[in-house]
């Protein structure tokens, strides 16, 4: 089994400053769950400038004038410093970013107490339910194909197929639906697929169970009444 190439997912900060991180390594953490916090200088000022921009617009509206210009200037400036936040929770120059989804928090890309530019990755998440099975097989010899039908410890997948390398191997992966491996990153498990269906049922065997009686081909098979006694 290995980790879906969208099991991991960095979160980054969407403003610059200085960086509290609010989850510890290797927590298990809930969509809508605070990860970190960054106080932007930078959205005080504009806090500040807003401010004084509203002071100014509300002593023409007392005394019933309009000045254009001026109301312009602070729906820009509101404009622009909604979109520095984006998603984001912000008071008094504080943003704090919540986890979008559920995960695993495997690593921290940027230090607690550090500066943080805008951009910055801070918290990386991964997902360690969503897992792929991955196989090589001998490019002669496969017979499998994309879509085809596949099992893995029970559990029902799709088989994917990569691209040959010069060994003649191709890498067979076997996707499931989210969160529905039932195995762990690393671990070995063997996938079934089912090349050549019938409509009707087949009973078989390994060869190594027939015996010849004479000429004919025979198996032998535990007495469902008896379990000491075998049928022929």
């Amino acid at each position: 089994y290995e980790l879906s190439p969208d099991a991991r997912r960095t979160v980054a900060t969407p403003v610059a400053g200085r960086l509290a991180l609010l989850v510890k390594p290797l927590a298990r953490v809930k969509a809508g769950d605070a990860l970190f916090t960054v106080t932007s200088p930078d959205l005080a000022a504009r806090a500040r400038e807003l401010a004084v921009l509203e002071r100014r617009l509300d002593v023409y509206r007392k005394l019933g004038t309009k000045n254009a210009p001026l109301a312009s200037e602070l729906a820009v400036k509101k404009a622009e410093r909604e979109a520095l936040v984006g998603d984001a929770e912000e008071t008094n120059g504080v943003v704090t970013v919540r986890a979008a989804s559920d995960g695993l928090v495997e690593a921290f890309p940027s230090e607690a107490g550090a500066w943080v530019e805008t951009g910055a990755s801070v918290v990386r998440l991964v997902a360690p339910e969503d897992l792929r099975l991955r196989a090589l097989v001998a490019a002669s010899a496969a017979r499998l194909a994309d879509g085809l039908a596949a099992t893995v410890e029970g559990a029902p997948g799709e088989v994917r197929l990569g691209v040959g390398d010069a060994n003649g191997l191709v890498p067979v992966y076997v996707v499931f639906p989210k969160g529905g491996a039932k195995g762990r990153a690393g671990a070995r498990a063997t996938a079934t697929c089912v090349l050549d269906a019938h409509e009707t049922p087949v009973t078989a065997v390994p060869a190594r169970c027939l015996v010849r009686i004479g000429l004919q081909p025979t198996v032998f098979v535990r007495d469902a009444h008896d379990a000491d006694r075998f049928l022929a």
